[in-house]
């Protein structure tokens, strides 16, 4: 009955997404800004996909999100559920910068378009342009920027991995703050390898700005030292 339940809610949740892939299309078709196109899109995919999964989102400080713009919102990466949960609060003001998907056939262009960042980390030389083009976005487009710091999705629940460090090189290098975002524990309730979807709350809390003292490398290490520390103690209290 639970592989049952969850292959009926996965593929409802699937065909939510993809239908809130159809609704970005129509929207590149009216005449509107990329932010607006980006925000409508992101809260469409968060209502089409998570209800079916039988996630329920609350959400902690979420008048931090915009206050401090621009900003490095940084995220704890546990599964590709953390998309469509974190989309509930994305700002339009903001651009994503991620791996993998800006190389996918028909996603990686909609994505491009829409003015997101593919990031390739396994290649230094596309690395650092993806960080500059960040930049750019931070300093010419006063546009803020949303990454998973991890860079990869953890693998035990209520733990994070290493945090890479260009979120916080960017955070440095544009005097903006790092705005961290802490997702509670999906495991056991949501776990795609383990082929359960029970429903259940997902808490996002958003936390305080964390500012770089300076921009040199031991700076960028502290930055990310104490942001970590944030969120850490943070997603362990939303565990229990």
């Amino acid at each position: 009955m639970r592989r049952l339940q969850f292959w009926v809610r996965a593929s409802i949740g699937a065909t939510g997404f993809g239908l809130s892939v159809a609704w970005y299309v129509l929207l590149r078709l009216v005449p509107l800004s990329n932010a607006t196109r980006r925000q409508s899109f992101a809260r469409m995919m968060s209502r089409l996909t998570c209800r079916p999964l039988g996630i329920r989102i609350r959400t902690i400080g979420c008048e931090r999100i915009g206050a401090h713009h621009p900003c490095v919102y940084v995220l704890n990466h546990q599964s590709q559920l953390d998309y469509p949960i974190s989309a509930s609060i994305f700002p339009g003001s903001a651009v994503v910068m991620a791996s993998q998907i800006g190389d996918w056939p028909v996603m990686g262009a909609l994505y491009r378009s829409s003015g997101c960042i593919a990031l390739d980390r396994d290649v230094p030389i596309r690395a650092a342009a993806a960080l500059a083009e960040a930049e750019q976005a931070v300093r010419e487009k006063n546009l803020s920027v949303w990454i998973f710091a991890e860079g990869t999705r953890g693998k035990q629940p209520g733990t994070m991995g290493k945090f890479r460090r260009g979120a916080f090189r960017l955070a440095a290098a544009t005097g903006v703050p790092v705005v961290p975002i802490v997702l509670s524990p999906l495991k056991p309730y949501s776990d795609l390898r383990g082929r359960r979807l029970s429903s259940h709350t997902v808490t996002m809390t958003v936390l305080d700005p964390v500012y770089a003292n300076g921009s040199t490398d031991a700076d960028e290490e502290a930055l990310s030292d104490a942001v970590r520390s944030r969120m850490l103690a943070t997603l362990i209290a939303t565990a229990e």
